[in-house]
């Protein structure tokens, strides 16, 4: 098995391994409307490529944001460049989360989340850019794995996540076009 040390994290050589399931680009009916804009931001037709790629698009796109401007906020409420990276994390997580569950057929629904409760909660301002950049490339680096490893047929398997059908290919495009998204809020409100 050949490896390769990306962002200072060891995952499989996804040039020399290749998955065992098609992820290809879920149908707008195998998500809820919620999730549209998501998956419409993600120009990658696979996904298990698309993983690498978006995840090299997040760590340039955060790297360049100097640490002194980590703390901005476009208004007084609105999260932090520190804290929406930390969001993009958990939400990673938590979709990741459902998509293991949701692969291993296990019919159970999956409870939402409070997204901003989770933020709110937590105070990032001891982390430093660095740590939630390697936090990112550990959260994704998992993701790969998962989503390259699940067997043949898991990719469509459905399950109920938030009262919501839905399948685990669309969760994978979910998690690239979640961070897309906020990476263009970054760029259009915080001017970053």
């Amino acid at each position: 098995m050949t490896l390769v040390l990306l962002y200072n994290y060891c995952v499989c050589d996804h040039r020399k391994i290749k998955s065992l399931i098609n992820m290809q680009r879920p149908k707008s009916s195998e998500y809820p409307e919620y999730y549209h804009s998501y998956v419409n931001n993600v120009e990658d037709e696979d996904l298990i490529p698309g993983l690498l790629k978006n995840q090299r698009f997040v760590n340039d796109y955060f790297e360049q944001i100097p640490e002194d401007r980590w703390n901005d906020r476009y208004e007084t409420n609105k999260w932090s460049v520190r804290e929406v990276l930390a969001h993009i994390n958990d939400v990673e997580r938590m979709m990741s989360n459902r998509a293991l569950r949701i692969g291993r057929n296990d019919k159970t629904p999956i409870q939402g989340f409070d997204h901003n409760a989770y933020v709110e909660i937590n105070d990032y301002n001891h982390l430093s850019k660095d740590d939630l950049i390697k936090e990112f490339n550990t959260v994704r680096n998992a993701s790969y794995c998962l989503f390259k490893n699940l067997p043949k047929g898991a990719e469509t398997n459905t399950g109920i996540a938030n009262e919501l059908k839905i399948n685990v290919r669309s969760l994978g495009f979910i998690i690239l076009g979640h961070a897309i998204h906020h990476i263009n809020v970054l760029k259009e409100r915080y001017k970053l």
